[in-house]
């Protein structure tokens, strides 16, 4: 069975933009396509597979979120009200899902603002888990730096991960979640849902969840926990390797700022750029870089 990739998506306009430009050498392979429906702007399941039809994507799966979080609750024995209300938690369960749920080995986890070119079949053939290194969101160089509350946000991620290294070595491995390949030949599915269940019965990453959607503040202890979580809990599992470094470029530069040279220069091309996200893609539908 062939590996393949899943998009995590809430921007109907981004995921159309990746699959019209999908590189013929990955025509194809298994698509699973997750809907965060959880969320408002998110397309309909039926409006995703109608431009899947459109656009002639074979062998592409849809999976609305709440089918995974349903699932998760069942396998877990877990019912509470933060996996519900946890809205970034796709990017820490939708893995445990696929792996548990299909045959397939290997699978390229992507947000929907990726674009992909010639070269990406190479990061498919791959037979071992690996990621790209990411610094800005890791947090401070040095664990003296942090807040108090950042402190414990850590200490309690490392917790819920069994987290056995020094604060140094979190920050040499933070990853990237928005790009990162998982393997079952590596990935203990077993110990992985044992970091879940820590995780979403942590009191305190609940709290600082919730804090965060009724008020607005405290985005920094609300955020990014997907991204540290799984930092430490594949630390853990000793599989962090960098390999997707050859392959990725993560975009974080303004509109403005961009040069004039092809901007999709490595097979995945994520692009980062926050608020510019549409900008950018209109200078590359300018430059003929996509269609």
């Amino acid at each position: 069975m062939k590996n393949g990739i899943m998009v995590l998506c809430t921007n109907y306009k981004f995921l159309e933009v990746m699959l019209r430009n999908l590189p013929q050498e990955i025509e194809g392979i298994p698509f699973i396509i997750i809907l965060e429906n959880r969320l408002k702007q998110t397309p309909t399941k039926q409006k995703v597979e109608l431009l899947c039809e459109s656009l002639e994507i074979e062998n592409f799966r849809i999976i609305n979120a709440t089918q995974i979080v349903k699932w998760f609750k069942t396998e877990s024995g877990l019912n509470n009200d933060f996996i519900d209300n946890y809205t970034m938690g796709m990017n820490i369960l939708a893995q445990a899902f696929i792996f548990s749920k299909s045959k397939i080995p290997g699978v390229l986890f992507v947000d929907d603002d990726v674009i992909f070119s010639e070269g990406i079949a190479k990061a498919l053939r791959l037979n071992k888990s690996q990621f790209k290194y990411y610094r800005l969101s890791a947090g401070p160089s040095h664990y003296e730096q942090m807040s108090s509350e950042g402190k414990k946000g850590f200490d309690e991620l490392a917790r819920v991960t069994n987290f056995k290294g020094e604060y140094e070595d979190y920050i040499k491995s933070h990853l990237s979640s928005g790009n990162r390949f998982l393997h079952r030949s590596d990935f203990d599915i077993e110990m992985y849902m044992g970091f879940l269940k820590q995780f979403f019965t942590s009191k305190y990453f609940e709290e600082k969840w919730r804090y965060f959607k009724e008020t607005g503040k405290g985005k920094m202890a609300a955020w990014y926990l997907d991204e540290k979580f799984e930092t430490m809990a594949y630390f853990t599992m000793g599989i962090i390797k960098f390999g997707l470094e050859p392959f990725v470029v993560l975009e974080t530069s303004k509109a403005e700022k961009l040069g004039k040279g092809k901007l999709l220069r490595r097979p995945l091309w994520h692009n980062a750029t926050c608020s510019h996200k549409e900008n950018v893609l209109k200078i590359l539908l300018e430059r003929g870089e996509i269609v």
